[in-house]
């Protein structure tokens, strides 16, 4: 029977939103790397092409199907409207909880993000066409900017800063994954042959589980 609450179909794990001219060939390319390798299924647009005022209907489903947003806020991260409406974007998912979101804050220091000083001022949008845009940039950068999140500057290294992000995103889709065996078939005669042999009603053992099979088949 088909559960009566609703629930989102993600079709990624992570959502990379950052300036790639800032960050392309460094953080954000080990940050990929790194969770791909862990098998985290990531949105990384390396065909960036910012035409137009708006972004591509491809970046938006995208941010639309990721469980989490990293958001790397560089130094020319608010010199990008696609960026910023990446950003808009992500933070309305957040605040409806239908995404959890990372700040990465990189070379970057979090209060010129939380009121928009130094690279993240916005004086050349005074009086523009863009005045209203700009209230919802302004009000999405200083929402992330109250996010627990990672500030570049306070970590001891950069492999370390992301070994930690990627480690903290791993042990949260772990404890998301939903665990649901009722599609799976011919698992109930493992399951009672199994049980037996855990012994779950003892709380003075602790008991460890080996899976050994080919390496592909799912195990």
């Amino acid at each position: 029977m088909a559960s009566s609450s609703w629930s989102p179909i993600w079709k990624y794990d992570v959502f990379l939103s950052f300036r790639g001219e800032d960050t392309r060939k460094n953080i954000v390319s080990h940050l990929h790397k790194e969770l791909v390798n862990r098998g985290i299924v990531t949105f990384k647009d390396d065909q960036r092409l910012e035409i137009g005022d708006s972004i591509s209907a491809e970046i938006s489903r995208a941010i639309q199907e990721s469980r989490f947003a990293l958001v790397i806020l560089s130094h020319n991260y608010a010199t990008s409207s696609w960026c910023l409406d990446e950003l808009v974007m992500i933070m309305d998912l957040h605040f409806n909880k239908e995404m959890e979101v990372i700040p990465v804050f990189y070379g970057v220091d979090p209060s010129h993000v939380r009121h928009q000083t130094g690279s993240f001022t916005f004086d050349k949008y005074q009086g523009s066409k863009m005045a209203n845009k700009v209230i919802h940039w302004r009000q999405a950068l200083t929402q992330i900017a109250s996010l627990a999140g990672k500030d570049s500057a306070t970590c001891e290294n950069e492999a370390l800063m992301i070994e930690e992000i990627v480690e903290g995103i791993s042990n949260k889709l772990f404890v998301m994954q939903p665990v649901d065996f009722s599609d799976l078939v011919g698992m109930d005669d493992h399951m009672e042959r199994l049980n037996p042999l855990l012994s779950l009603e003892s709380e003075d053992e602790v008991r460890m589980i080996g899976i050994w099979g080919m390496g592909g088949i799912g195990k």
